[in-house]
């Protein structure tokens, strides 16, 4: 994409889902997002974990990552629709 086509994208809100011990992988994605400049917040939905997803990301990532908690895996699509309506009530106009 040439510049003249590029769009500049404002504040961007991500919601991702971990499960399992899926720690690894969640951590590769948290710290490839912070590395770009537009990401303001990222809602984490711990839908299952085996580990203590909120007390870990707090530790490390503070305020820049939110847990919300499913209490169990209810599927990818309820952690979806669960993180999505938190970005919708934190304020997010653009959602990925």
């Amino acid at each position: 994409m040439n510049q003249e086509n590029k769009i500049a994208l404002g504040p961007v809100t991500v919601v991702t889902l971990t499960y399992g011990d899926r720690k690894l992988l969640l951590r590769q994605v948290l710290e490839a997002l912070r590395d770009l400049n537009n990401v303001e917040r990222v809602l984490v939905v711990d839908n299952g974990a085996t580990w203590d997803v909120k007390s870990d990301l707090v530790a490390i990532y503070q305020d820049w990552v939110e847990v919300v908690d499913m209490g169990k895996n209810t599927g990818s699509a309820k952690g979806f629709v669960a993180g999505m309506r938190r970005a919708i009530e934190v304020g997010a106009e653009l959602i990925l």
